[in-house]
């Protein structure tokens, strides 16, 4: 049983499937799969299908078809329930596809168990759903099945993992922003040619001036960058127009959104599409925004990406840290620097956020993009109340 990534017709997507060892899809695993996965990004998708065959492995080492045991059992036969939780917490090892059973397992971090626990819930509520449609709404097992079900799903919710970490990732200083952008500017700090240089500059400032994803960021088309406004913007949205010959095709699964953008970086757009466009084999391509240098010009891969960042790392040691979600924790930090010094409310910075963030209206999710602003603010308010209580002390 192993994952295979298939192309999805019309959406210019790759997507997971399960297979079996002769590679024939696992219907009635993919059921679930293609229902509840579809609109995560390939990566989310990939690695929850990846917990599905860790669970489907460990009932099948005790001969357990998991859609009969919620369809009655539900893991109450002695000490079932604990083998479970204790293979969920248990990192997985494959040696060409198959499970290597260890004598001392190592243990997932909290954050992924309780993840696993999580996935486990859909997977199961999806099994059970299945049964209780294949039975008549009087059925007198209904209520039966419908308490057991609600008891396991009580028993996982108990075993998850109290005091979720946190995430500890911070933007760049601003001492380390100014440092970027002179390396950016001068000639020879960064190890590139001219036409580089200006693709790879304008790379850094929009993920940096608009807190775009790396997906989003390698999705985006000429056609959504409007720099001839009066106030230019870039518009996000999934590619289902222009075939994508990249083989890791690029996600954008967050809200569609406008995202208002400088007349400079406008500028810079505009500048490079009109060197863009002096390549033949440049003119031959999909019309995606930024495209490698080097002929065939094929659009701008994940890898080729991630070198721009890795050869930044190499040549600016002060920020060696430095990768596309770094940039945009840069920009949430900004923006909350800014916003707290015009006096937005806290509700009116949360819906700014958001809308600016791709996160749904009411998603506490910008809290985790603010980490070093935030610090910042605590540093101050303790400053000034020593201050305070030194004056009142003297």
């Amino acid at each position: 049983m192993r994952v295979r990534v298939v192309n999805v017709e019309g959406r210019n997507e790759r997507f997971p499937l399960v297979v079996d060892d002769s590679g024939m899809p696992i219907d009635r695993i993919n059921t679930f799969v293609i229902t509840d996965l579809i609109d995560h990004s390939s990566a989310t998708a990939n690695q929850k299908a990846n917990i599905i065959i860790h669970i489907e492995r460990w009932a099948a080492s005790r001969n357990i078809d998991l859609q009969d045991e919620m369809a009655g059992s539900f893991l109450g036969q002695s000490n079932l329930f604990a083998s479970f939780i204790k293979h969920l917490q248990t990192k997985v090892v494959d040696v060409q596809g198959e499970t290597v059973v260890q004598m001392h397992p190592e243990k997932v971090c909290p954050d992924f168990f309780n993840h696993r626990l999580a996935v486990t819930v859909s997977y199961f509520t999806d099994l059970f759903d299945r049964n209780v449609a294949r039975r008549r709404s009087n059925d007198p097992v209904l209520p039966n099945w419908h308490k057991s079900f609600e008891n396991l799903i009580k028993r996982l919710g108990n075993r998850k993992i109290k005091g979720k970490t946190q995430s500890l990732v911070h933007g760049l200083t601003p001492l380390q922003q100014k440092t970027l952008f002179y390396a950016l500017e001068k000639d020879g700090v960064i190890n590139w040619n001219k036409e580089t240089r200006i693709r790879n500059r304008l790379i850094i400032l929009i993920l940096y001036e608009t807190g775009v994803r790396r997906g989003e960021l390698l999705s985006l088309t000429i056609e959504n960058c409007h720099t001839r406004e009066y106030k230019p913007y870039i518009y996000i949205k999934q590619n289902v127009k222009y075939p994508d010959p990249r083989k890791d095709i690029p996600d954008t699964k967050t809200l569609e959104r406008i995202i208002p953008i400088s007349k400079e970086l406008a500028k810079m757009i505009d500048e490079y599409c009109s060197i863009r466009s002096l390549k033949k084999e440049a003119r031959k391509q999909p019309p995606f925004l930024l495209l490698a240098t080097r002929s065939p010009c094929l659009p701008m891969s994940k890898g080729a990406l991630n070198n721009v960042f890795a050869q930044i790392r190499k040549d600016i040691p002060e920020i060696d840290r430095l990768r596309p979600h770094i940039l945009r924790h840069t920009r949430m930090e900004n923006l909350d620097r800014h916003l707290l010094r015009q006096g937005y409310t806290d509700d009116q910075k949360s819906k700014i956020k958001n809308l600016i963030g791709g996160w749904s209206p009411n998603s506490k999710t910008g809290e985790n993009y603010e980490k070093l602003s935030t610090e910042e603010q605590a540093y101050d308010a303790l400053s000034a109340l020593h201050i305070e209580i030194e004056r009142g002390i003297s």
